[in-house]
Order: C-alpha cells, then sequence, then structure tokens
C-alpha cells in the first residue's frame, strides 16, 4: 500500500504540473497523435528501444476525425529489441497523411541503459529522414492562375533526435525530442519542420488479486508555435490481461481504450475519440487500433507481460 501510495502522489504531482502548464489556445502540432501512446513508446522517445527484453513489433493504424473529407490517417510499425545486456535497438516507419499532404518518416533508434536506484536508465538517439509530399495540383482553387499551387512539391529532410527513459515494472517516466532540425519544408518557405517536446509517465497500482490500475500521461509542446497538448489517462487492468480505460485530451476530446493480452507474446488495442470541440458536428469521432507482438526466441526471459 505505501508504494500504491508513493506511485500515485508522483503522477498526481505530474498531472498538477501539466496543467499549471497548458495554455488555452487551440492545437496545432505537426508530429502525428496516437491516444494509445502508452504502447507506442519508440515513436516518441529513441531510448524506449530493448526496454521490453525481447525482440518487439508493434502496428497503428489511426483514421482522425471519420466524416470529413481527407482527414487525418496514420500507419506506423516499429520493431525494436536488446541487441545486449545494456543495449537496445530499434527501428520504425510512419506514414501520415493529410488532404493533399503526405509525410513518411524511417528512423533508426540505439538506446543504452544502466541501472538507477530501483529502475533502469535508458537514453537514446535516433537518425533517420522525412519525406515531405504535397499534391498541390489537385487543390480547387479560386484563383486558377496562382502559380504556387501549379507545382508538386517532394522534399527529403535528414534529421535526429534524442531521449531519456526511466523504467521499472510499475512504472516508467520518458523525455524526448524525436526531431532536433526546424528545416523548410515546401519550396515556398511557408511551412518549416517544428521541434516537438514530449513527457510521458505511468503507473501500475496494484489493487488486489486480480485488479491493477493503471494512470498515464503524455504532454506535447512545441514552443512559440503551438500550446501544450495534454492526455491524462485512467485504465484498469483486470487479470493482467483485459484492460479498460478512459482519457481526456485537455479541451479537445474524451477517449475510450480497450486493450487485450491474447498471451505473453500477442496484444491487441482499440481506442475511440469523442471530438469535445464545435468540430464535433462535422465529423463522427476517431479510431485507432493497435497490434503487438513480442518474439520470445529466449523464452526464460518472458515471465510475465509487460504492459507498457
Amino acid at each position: 500500500m505505501r508504494n500504491a501510495v508513493t506511485y500515485l502522489s508522483l503522477f498526481v504531482t505530474l498531472w498538477l504540473a501539466v496543467n499549471i502548464l497548458s495554455s488555452d489556445k487551440a492545437m496545432a502540432q505537426q508530429e502525428a497523435h496516437y491516444t494509445q501512446y502508452m504502447f507506442n513508446g519508440l515513436v516518441l522517445n529513441p531510448a524506449y528501444a530493448g526496454s521490453r527484453d525481447v525482440m518487439s513489433a508493434v502496428a497503428f493504424y489511426r483514421h482522425q476525425w471519420q466524416g470529413i473529407d481527407k482527414a487525418p490517417r496514420t500507419v506506423s510499425l516499429s520493431l525494436h529489441g536488446a541487441a545486449s545486456e545494456k543495449v537496445g535497438l530499434g527501428i520504425h516507419m510512419e506514414n501520415d497523411r493529410l488532404g493533399v499532404h503526405n509525410r513518411f518518416n524511417l528512423h533508426g533508434s540505439y538506446a543504452y541503459r544502466f541501472r538507477l536506484g530501483y529502475g533502469q536508465m535508458s537514453l537514446g538517439l535516433r537518425a533517420g529522414f522525412h519525406n515531405y509530399n504535397s499534391r498541390w495540383t489537385e487543390t480547387q482553387l479560386q484563383d486558377p492562375d496562382d502559380q504556387v499551387f501549379h507545382t508538386n512539391e517532394n522534399k527529403l529532410l535528414p534529421n535526429f533526435g534524442f531521449g531519456a527513459f526511466y523504467f521499472t515494472n510499475q512504472l516508467f517516466i520518458g523525455v524526448s525530442v524525436p526531431k532536433i532540425l526546424e528545416q523548410d519544408i515546401s519550396i515556398t518557405k511557408v511551412a518549416k519542420e517544428r521541434r516537438h517536446y514530449f513527457l510521458t509517465a505511468g503507473l501500475l497500482i496494484p489493487m488486489g488479486v486480480n485488479l491493477d490500475l493503471r494512470p498515464s500521461m503524455m504532454m506535447k509542446a512545441v514552443p512559440g508555435d503551438a500550446p501544450i497538448s495534454t492526455d491524462i489517462n485512467l485504465s484498469l487492468l483486470i487479470q493482467r490481461a483485459l484492460s479498460l480505460g478512459v482519457s481526456y485530451r485537455i479541451k479537445d476530446s474524451w477517449d475510450f481504450l480497450v486493450e487485450y493480452q491474447l498471451n505473453h507474446h500477442l496484444r491487441l488495442g482499440y481506442s475511440y475519440d469523442l471530438t469535445a470541440t464545435e468540430l464535433r458536428h462535422e465529423n463522427s469521432g476517431s479510431h485507432e487500433i493497435m497490434l503487438g507482438y513480442d518474439f520470445s526466441f529466449d523464452r526464460e526471459r518472458i515471465i510475465s507481460p509487460r504492459h507498457f
């Protein structure tokens, strides 16, 4: 019980800090947003590589704002594992489509970890590229003579990022900057890559023999360009297999999540976002599907499934 109180106090402290920093402005980040961020660690933080001790693959599909023509659709795939006791390696790719714009990312990650207190600290680096493609010729123009939109654009930009990830069997805290360089996306220089900062945290609090409470949070910031975006999640884990949760993305949406651990290897997840802004009148919500698989080449390594 003492540990549960300590963990819960830590989470409440982080939650209060986030709300003090949050702004009243509208959200305008460039990076793809995942409701099930707690299961998609490598996309947000290279230091997550190898943290599950086994080779782990995760696939995501997100259809945002269903009912709106050409609304965002995102697909991501990540694979990572422990190359040694202290080194983790990973690779992930992501394709994000919005209207006439398409962004494809491919990154490799390296993480070095060491014992710190009751858990492990991992420091990670990642490097790769972003490919931006804008099909301006598909747009319908009020001014057909506007030459800016008569040519499609395709731009390949290298980038790198870093992160830190501290974890035990019952908690995790991560900070990361997935891309450091801020570069022009379009030839006309009207759009630019922006540096994003992430803070994630979560706890696993035993409530009984077959019941656990799993609060988590994610904070995303783009200084000078967009306010802080905050997700607060609370999930109930039943028999360490079925997870039922609800999230609130502050001033944006209410989200409902379900995850099921079929066995030591395979897990499935689904989330539904109910828009809380005026945009709710224009769409029927957002859907997100997660599929995860842990490869147990060494069976002794998997004693019980990890829940983040």
